[in-house]
């Protein structure tokens, strides 16, 4: 055995589509499927790894201890779009590249325009009363809002976020964004989009949806006070990660009226949140890439299949988000 991984997702890794790639009889594959394992589990787990298969809920993190363990890793990768989870400094400095899985983002894109148009019709609010005998029509017609010629702002412009600027254009709002990194001018012009710095994106968005990864510069990235400088009666969408808002500053501003509604997509959702129940805040199960067709997963997991064995092979592997 020259190569091993190290599986730590909550799923057995797909060995058959992997043979198709790697001759296996070469490759030890080890795995932790256990939820939130020990530091020394995981430590014990990782030893002699060449890649390690990351755990998307971030239940078993990476830490520096961990990496120095595994003697020599040269890879982690992680199975989905999100990438939380690693000590990203001891990454750096250990020279171990770390990607993730990318999907088309259509099926994300699709789920944050329909939470937009219902949250702009009050569609559920609607539905709730209307199955419940009340007639509320006079009562919300000043309430909904037409999507067309309202400033949508969107906070990531990557695979995501470009698919919604794809989409959004059919109803004709004006569109801004911020990004880590601008656009170049002809992809601006393609898209119909404008660039504009954060505090600008939060001053002036009618609909601010949110398409960033977690990472150490986005966790918390928007606070109460962030949520202050919004325009009052806008509306916030997260498909991304809960970790990127403040839940609690959240949920006051949209009970206070700052903010006339939320919607988010994004998992775990704890019991107690404090935007359970209310009544203008739309709440769905991380299902935004569920509806994803047989060939856009098949896509899918060719990236990730093809990923692990070009590091295993000694190529540079595609999509790596640190920077190495």
């Amino acid at each position: 055995m020259n190569r091993k991984i190290v599986n730590l997702m909550p799923w057995p890794l797909d060995t058959e589509s992997l043979s198709t790639r790697l001759d296996l009889s070469k490759v030890e594959i080890k795995s932790l499927s256990s939820p939130k394992a020990t530091e020394d589990e995981i430590c014990a787990t990782v030893a002699g790894a060449t890649v390690i298969i990351a755990d998307y809920t971030a239940n078993n993190y990476i830490t520096r201890k961990v990496l120095e363990a595994a003697g020599g890793v040269r890879h982690i990768q992680f199975g989905s779009v999100g990438f939380e989870g690693v000590d990203w400094e001891a990454a750096r400095e250990l020279g171990v590249t770390v990607s993730n899985t990318p999907g088309d983002g259509v099926d994300v894109a699709e789920h944050t325009l329909m939470l937009i148009l219902a949250l702009l019709k009050r569609v559920i609010h609607c539905h709730a009363k209307t199955v419940q005998g009340e007639w509320v029509q006079k009562e919300v017609w000043g309430e909904i809002s037409p999507f067309s010629r309202k400033t949508l702002g969107i906070l990531g412009l990557g695979t995501i976020g470009r698919e919604v600027a794809i989409r959004a254009r059919a109803f004709d709002p004006y569109i801004i964004y911020h990004n880590r990194n601008r656009l170049p001018r002809e992809d601006e012009e393609a898209l119909g989009v404008e660039y504009c710095t954060f505090s600008q994106l939060l001053e002036q968005s009618d609909i601010l949806t949110i398409h960033v990864p977690l990472s150490e510069q986005t966790r918390g990235m928007i606070g109460g006070d962030d949520l202050a400088r919004m325009r009052s009666g806008s509306v916030l969408i997260n498909t991304a990660r809960g970790e990127v808002v403040d839940e609690a500053a959240l949920a006051k501003a949209v009970k206070l009226g700052k903010l006339s509604g939320a919607a988010i997509d994004y998992e775990p959702l704890d019991p107690r949140s404090p935007l359970i129940g209310l009544n203008n805040v739309i709440l769905t199960p991380h299902i935004g890439s569920a509806g994803s067709t047989d060939e856009s997963k098949s896509r899918y997991a060719q990236r990730f299949i093809d990923n692990i064995a070009r590091a295993l092979s000694d190529e540079r592997p595609l999509y790596i988000v640190n920077d190495l």
